[in-house]
């Protein structure tokens, strides 16, 4: 068995519990914009948000959107469906708290003010959110005790992947956080691993890359030469043969050889400690 040295974990939706913490904020946004004038009540308006919202972060990682478009999309998608005038990305900043609208004319406004306040307030939100995967601390408390040097490589956001760690008790774990945002390059690029190996003095066969994305985490890992752990808690099937489509504008990753697949592969963080002694 290979002994690792050095742990690379994605941060949203493998440790960070990205779809509780947003849901959460983004019920409370709705409430305090009073969104019920315009949809029958929150599961329509995150419906309509959330199957467009994959789609974008797919596009995003793809190099196909950059981050304002990313996040000016995201949020005025449900709005135009319920006939709201929302402009177009240019000059929005949702990530800049300020000018987020007091409650009671947040309820009375319409159009790109109350698109803003929104968005605003969902950011405001959502870095303090405190929700993890179920298991996290244990194991990542279990592979720190066994001297694994322990990183982040994610896509997300400077201005909220810190204040989320930090609220939540993750930072705690890890010797060095790399996000996308500072090096100028996304997953599943092979240099944005070729780049995290540089700058945490790790060699590819000492390294494992732990993820629940199949494409952005374990191909592009996969692509850079380092082993994958894939957190497949949904017990997705993995494709024989190629990546699986997350957009239809997204470029294929080379395909892997048939019957690949990632080093190892878990349902529960909890079965990790136990392939890693």
């Amino acid at each position: 068995m290979v002994r690792y040295k050095n742990l690379f974990f994605d941060l949203d939706d493998t440790l960070w519990d990205t779809a509780a913490n947003s849901r959460d904020s983004l019920s409370e946004a709705f409430v305090y914009c009073r969104l019920d004038r315009f949809f029958p009540g929150f599961e329509e308006f995150s419906r309509l948000y959330s199957a467009h919202n994959e789609q974008l972060w797919a596009d995003y990682a793809a190099g196909k959107i950059d981050k304002d478009r990313l996040n000016f999309e995201r949020f005025a998608h449900p709005f135009r469906l319920a006939g709201q005038e929302t402009g177009d990305y240019r000059g929005f900043r949702p990530l800049d708290a300020q000018g987020i609208l007091p409650p009671g004319a947040a309820a009375r406004a319409t159009g790109r003010p109350l698109l803003e306040t929104f968005a605003k307030h969902f950011f405001a939100l959502i870095p303090t959110k405190t929700k993890t995967l179920p298991h996290a601390f244990a194991v990542l408390q279990a592979l720190r005790g066994r001297g694994y040097r322990l990183f982040i490589l994610s896509n997300g956001f400077r201005e909220l992947q810190s204040r989320k760690m930090r609220n939540s008790g993750l930072d705690a774990y890890f010797r060095k956080v790399l996000l996308s945002d500072d090096i100028g390059l996304l997953k599943p690029n092979p240099r944005f691993f070729h780049f995290a190996l540089s700058a945490t003095q790790s060699l590819p066969r000492e390294s494992l890359m732990i993820g629940d994305n199949l494409r952005t985490d374990i191909l592009g890992a996969y692509h850079a030469g380092i082993d994958q752990l894939y957190f497949n808690p949904r017990r997705l099937p993995i494709p024989a043969a190629s990546p699986p489509p997350t957009s239809p504008t997204a470029p294929a990753l080379p395909a892997p050889p048939p019957g690949w697949k990632p080093t190892f592969e878990v349902h529960s963080l909890a079965e990790i400690p136990s392939l890693l002694p």
